[in-house]
């Protein structure tokens, strides 16, 4: 018998682009999947819409109301309000390939897993792909994907771990994610590929969090610091690179859309947190142009490049970065 998998997906305005996402839930090949569509509030018609598709398709369907109250929380009612042996993810305005599920499904049950991680297509609002971000299966890669979709999971495991996106401005993925990862379950990557990550202009991601005088990734960093503590060494290994590694993307990340001043005065407040919560930080085994395997080499090298030069050099790095076309 297919167990059941329970596809999550949180809506704000989504009106434009829900009916798309749904259908690609729908037309999957596993057989019990539902979907429990979670309106956050939304001040467009996404409410009727969503009320339809429920009518139309009861038995595929759940839909919830609430006021709004930001995407972590509605991720996370939606794991207490589902009811599948599995938990999936989707964001309202992405889509998948329709043997996804099936493709998840079949590998963390042959792996005997408790999450497969995937990577995905970041794909235009045209339908081209615009590029892949493929997983090995080294033992860095599954932090190279920490979005709540493009994987599976089990839901007592994620249940018995008390595994939560955290109330962050930035990262509130990367703390459920990392969460996961530190717990000791079985944590298996795959090269499959059937999520499609749309890159829409007008997203949070592309606005919002580009600005660090309104974001911040400091009280996530915090958060994660206190919740984890790695049980061997590869995990600390690896734990602590994936917060040099976080600083040093969300400075890249800032460089472009947030005034000078403030990005110097974030590398300097990040660097500082850093030297603070992991004072051998420069020495990291996996702070390497060579390393960690799985990584890009690009990634790398920023990586690197931020974590051994001075002060002065990560703001000359960072101010070129910024003034890139």
């Amino acid at each position: 018998m297919n167990k059941k998998v329970t596809m999550i997906i949180p809506v704000y305005n989504g009106a434009a682009y829900i009916e798309s996402c749904v259908s690609s839930v729908l037309t999957q090949t596993y057989p019990n999947l539902h979907c429990l569509l979670i309106n956050d509030g939304s001040t467009d018609n996404s409410a009727a819409l969503l009320d339809r598709l429920a009518n139309a398709h009861p038995d595929r369907i759940r839909v919830i109301h609430q006021e709004n109250a930001g995407v972590a929380t509605t991720r996370n009612r939606g794991i207490q309000l589902a009811d599948g042996d599995y938990l999936m993810f989707a964001d309202n305005d992405d889509f998948m390939e329709p043997d996804y599920v099936a493709h998840m499904v079949q590998i963390l049950e042959e792996q005997q897993a408790d999450m497969v991680v995937s990577g995905f297509h970041r794909t235009g609002e045209d339908g081209n792909i615009q590029f892949t971000h493929r997983l090995t299966q080294d033992p860095w890669a599954k932090y190279r994907a920490v979005a709540p979709w493009g994987r599976i999971m089990r839901r007592d495991f994620v249940l018995k771990h008390a595994l939560a996106f955290g109330e962050f401005k930035v990262g509130e993925d990367s703390y459920f994610s990392v969460s996961a990862y530190q717990t000791g379950g079985k944590i298996v990557t795959t090269d499959y590929i059937g999520y499609h990550w749309i890159n829409r202009p007008t997203s949070v991601s592309n606005t919002i969090q580009k600005r660090s005088d309104i974001t911040s990734a400091l009280p996530m960093l915090e958060g994660l610091s206190k919740r984890v503590s790695p049980s061997t060494k590869e995990a600390k290994t690896l734990f602590d690179y994936f917060i040099i590694k976080f600083i040093a993307w969300h400075l890249t990340f800032i460089a472009k859309d947030t005034a000078w001043p403030v990005v110097s005065d974030t590398c300097e407040s990040y660097y500082a947190w850093l030297s603070k919560h992991l004072p051998d930080y420069r020495k990291s085994p996996e702070v390497s142009p060579f390393r960690p395997a799985g990584e890009l080499l690009g990634i790398r090298l920023t990586v690197w490049l931020m974590t051994k030069s001075p002060m002065w050099f990560k703001k000359v790095l960072l101010r070129v970065y910024g003034l890139l076309p």
